[in-house]
Parts: C-alpha cells; sequence; structure tokens
C-alpha cells in the first residue's frame, strides 16, 4: 500500500477501508465509494427486496452484465465484494458515455440510470432540457411502454444522487470531482 493512500485509509469510515484499493481506477473514487455506501452501507451481504451485494445488482442486471461489460470478471457474484464492486464501478463509468452536459451533470444523470434503469433518458426527452429538475417535473407524466413511474419512485431516483453527494466528503481523501447538489 502506498503512503498517500494509507493515509487516505486512515481517513475513511472503517467498513470501507478494506475495499478502497479496488476503487483506484475509477475516474471518481470518491464519489463511487459514496455510491457504494449509499447502495449498501458496505455490508457485503446487503439484499433489499429487489437488489443484492455491496453495489445492490437485480439478478437480471447482474447476470446481463457478467455476460456484457464484466464478462473478464466472472460470473455474478453478487456477494463477492471484488466482482460487486469492480463491476459497478464498470457500470457506472459506462452510463456516463451519454454526454448530458458538464461532468457533475452528466454523472448524476448515470447515477440515476444506475438505480432506476432508463427513466430518466425518457424523462429528460420529454423536458427537452438536460436540467434534473425538468426531468424530475417530467416524471410523472412520462410514458414508457405504456407505463407511467409510480410517484414513489421518482422520488427516490431523484434523490439518489442527492444522497451520494451528501456522502461524498468522507470519501475525499479517494480523490475526483466532488460535485454539489
Amino acid at each position: 500500500m502506498t503512503g498517500c493512500l494509507a493515509q487516505a485509509d486512515d481517513e475513511l469510515p472503517e467498513r470501507s477501508r478494506a475495499y478502497s484499493y479496488l476503487f483506484e481506477s475509477a475516474i471518481n473514487p470518491a464519489r463511487e465509494m459514496a455510491q457504494t455506501h449509499q447502495e449498501s452501507a458496505w455490508i457485503v451481504t446487503a439484499q433489499s427486496p429487489y437488489a443484492k451485494g455491496l453495489r445492490q445488482f437485480t439478478d437480471a442486471t447482474g447476470q446481463w452484465l457478467a455476460r456484457t461489460k464484466c464478462k473478464s470478471l466472472g460470473s455474478y457474484q453478487p456477494f463477492n465484494p471484488i466482482w460487486s464492486i469492480r463491476c459497478g464501478v464498470i457500470y457506472q463509468e459506462s452510463l456516463q458515455t451519454r454526454s448530458f452536459g458538464d461532468y457533475c451533470n452528466n454523472r448524476k444523470v448515470a447515477e440515476q440510470r444506475y438505480n432506476g434503469g432508463g427513466w430518466v433518458l425518457w424523462e429528460l426527452k420529454t423536458a427537452n432540457s438536460l436540467d434534473l429538475a425538468d426531468a424530475e417535473i417530467a416524471c410523472q407524466s412520462v410514458l414508457f411502454n405504456g407505463r407511467k413511474r409510480n410517484s414513489w419512485a421518482c422520488k427516490e431516483n431523484y434523490e439518489y444522487p442527492k444522497h451520494i453527494t451528501k456522502r461524498v466528503d468522507v470519501y475525499s481523501s479517494m480523490g475526483g470531482e466532488l460535485c454539489a447538489e
């Protein structure tokens, strides 16, 4: 471990320290760690009604990623912290390949896609805007394959990047752009 990283580890929450090295090559290590914290609170065996593991993959998404973007990591292993973190970072960074303005807005759109699927793309298109506040207003009215999102889903998805932003200062020693709310 390098001296710089050892100092950074001392500043990190205890549960995250064992995994900090897995974020070193990420574009934005601090934000990736804050996102992992938001997803699972660093509990390797975390499960929700929909997803599991440190990066909280649904089985369908995890299996798809294991066949595509994360193929080099092997089969879907949601409770393997190395697989979950590495695949989560690969997936999150792949969602950032489309441009939605500056880095921070682009990152937040990608985080919403990670959390709630492609809905945000339809909402941005409907709002005819890159502004997430406009897309949030459109959230209640956008039809996607004949369906409209529930209000709880809109609220959760548009608050998701805000929760990450609130946590990112704790991981700032890892480096990366912090992005204001």
